[in-house]
């Protein structure tokens, strides 16, 4: 697995500068289904973004059977950020897609045509259907026209309130072919961010909205609209946790190391965590000096000295138990040789300290080792 650098930087002459930040707190405590992805949430948002969730999430199929939610947090494609609320974990694929929680700073132009677009009249919905109920080759050009303007247009437009003084709009969006059935919507703006809970929803055979789907949207929208938000939160940003990994650096320097770069945005891929800890830590060792590329006579010193360092079991569980008893969230703490794929991961346990990750033999990068497991290259 290969160590990448491209998110956060920092070598020791800039520690408290690139890589620290500003301590931010939440008392946020969204739903446990979300507990897997609170801190991929926390440590992805930009600065000055947040992200709500719903401390509550109840969500059913066609049958009426509640849809067991797989939560991933990634970019959106229209702007913004997403949960992706899927039926099977690590899926990404559409077929998998139930149901999803936006956030962004301004409206798309996908919730702009939600919000503007006309709504189809009772009138019009009669004549589709009857239009639909005949055979195609009775269908005139104006019955075309009609059936091509109705995929995808707004059914239904309602306006709602979440909590005190904070509106939405409940939309109901029609099918666009039978690859895409007809979808719910709640979007609403609270704390100069935008938000959207788009799932399932339509209307019946009477031209009614079900109101199962349209229940379950606005609970979700209105919990996350009383929730305190998520925000940023950087596990180095604690005072304790800074302070501890500056030790650290600083005995690593005592013992030869020439610059140790750090890298706090490495995203966990074991599963099995015993702990409800999400951060992780990179140390690497480098044997240059940070001013210079120069293999000179001290490079090869460090270099030296750097592979003893990693040949060192019980030096790096001392370094990784003393980091994570100092870092209120961290679960990985990684030693690794920097321009290499030479990395040891400590993982946190249920007694909080920390073990040394063992070789796995899987060669399948896609699936998730066991927590106490690693691919070594």
């Amino acid at each position: 697995m290969k160590l990448t650098l491209l998110n956060v930087v920092a070598s020791l002459s800039v520690f408290g500068t690139s890589l620290i930040f500003q301590t931010q707190y939440t008392t946020a405590k969204p739903a446990p289904v979300f507990r897997p992805i609170q801190g991929d949430i926390q440590r992805q948002l930009p600065k000055g973004w947040v992200m709500r969730l719903p401390s509550t999430l109840y969500m059913t199929d066609y049958q009426g059977s509640q849809v067991q939610i797989y939560p991933r947090f990634d970019n959106y494609s229209y702007g913004g950020f997403a949960v992706f609320l899927e039926t099977s974990p690590n899926c990404q694929a559409r077929a998998c897609s139930f149901a999803l929680i936006t956030v962004a700073k301004d409206y798309d132009e996908y919730k702009k045509d939600l919000l503007s677009s006309p709504i189809l009249s009772t009138e019009q919905l009669l004549r589709i259907e009857r239009t639909r109920n005949r055979h195609y080759e009775t269908w005139t050009e104006a019955d075309k026209e009609l059936l091509t303007q109705a995929e995808g247009a707004v059914l239904v437009r309602e306006r709602i309130t979440l909590t005190k003084g904070v509106k939405a709009h409940y939309i109901i969006r029609n099918a666009m072919g039978a690859s895409t059935p007809s979808s719910g919507a709640v979007i609403w703006e609270q704390g100069g961010f935008i938000y959207g809970v788009i799932g399932p929803g339509g209307i019946d055979e009477k031209n009614q909205i079900e109101q199962r789907w349209k229940t379950e949207l606005i609970n979700t929208a209105r919990s996350m609209s009383t929730e305190p938000p998520i925000v940023p939160k950087k596990v180095l940003a604690q005072s304790s946790c800074k302070n501890t990994i500056q030790k650290v650096v600083n005995q690593m320097r005592i013992k030869g190391v020439r610059q140790v770069i750090l890298d706090d945005q490495y995203r966990i891929n074991n599963a099995g965590n015993p702990t409800n800890r999400t951060g992780t830590i990179t140390l690497s060792l480098s044997s240059y000096n940070q001013h210079s590329a120069t293999q000179d006579r001290q490079f090869y010193q460090s270099g030296y000295k750097i592979d003893n360092i990693l040949r060192s079991p019980v030096l790096l569980k001392t370094w990784a138990d003393l980091i994570v008893a100092n870092c209120e969230d961290m679960a990985e703490v990684t030693f690794a040789e920097d321009q290499s794929d030479r990395r040891i991961d400590y993982a946190i346990q249920a007694n909080g300290k920390t073990r040394k990750r063992e070789c796995s033999s899987s060669n399948d990068f896609e699936v998730p080792l066991p927590w106490n497991q690693q691919h070594c290259i």
